[in-house]
């Protein structure tokens, strides 16, 4: 979780992110909950940036 809210601040997307730690990771797996506390990270860091 705390690589991918490092790769969500640099600009990559959520998605994108979990994308990209999971081909390089294998056996990888995000619960719902983390999923959920990097989408709220990137909504503050999003409204923190205006």
């Amino acid at each position: 979780t705390l690589v991918a809210a490092y790769l969500i601040s640099k600009g990559m997307g959520v998605k994108q992110a979990i994308d990209y730690i999971k081909k390089r990771r294998l056996g990888i797996h995000l619960t719902n909950m983390q999923v959920k506390a990097l989408i709220k990270f990137k909504k503050n860091l999003v409204g923190s940036r205006k």
